[in-house]
């Protein structure tokens, strides 16, 4: 495992992703979650486009947590000062097929109880 240098982790509080480039070339980026390390089509990124890249694993865990505790956004967990919530299309594809269900019923059954009308 690569180690992270001071300038890494000042580009990890500034909220960027850092990018490891192992001996045989191929280039990883660390979850700004959990900080292992993943090629870059393993991690997913908020809206921003602004280098907020987390592993599928932290996103689940945190939808997971989040339907516990009865919310159904999920804010982008890359970076605490973004306000981005994830897209359910990003999340239909990174959740097992049983959470996806849960978040989307639950959603649908918020935005019914809130009167929202053609919200897709």
């Amino acid at each position: 495992m690569t180690t992270v240098n001071d300038d890494d982790k000042q580009l990890l509080r500034l909220g960027a992703a850092v990018v490891v480039t192992e001996k045989n070339d191929d280039s990883k980026i660390e979850c700004l979650c959990c900080y292992g390390e993943y090629q870059q089509s393993n991690l997913k990124e908020c809206a921003t486009g602004s280098g907020h890249f987390v592993c599928e694993s932290c996103i689940s865990m945190t939808v997971a947590n989040q339907i516990g505790a009865g919310r159904f956004t999920v804010k982008c967990i890359g970076d605490a000062d973004c306000k981005q919530e994830y897209l359910l299309a990003l999340l239909d594809k990174v959740l097992t097929p049983e959470l996806s269900k849960l978040l989307n019923d639950n959603v649908f059954h918020e935005m019914v109880k809130d009167g929202i009308d053609n919200a897709w």
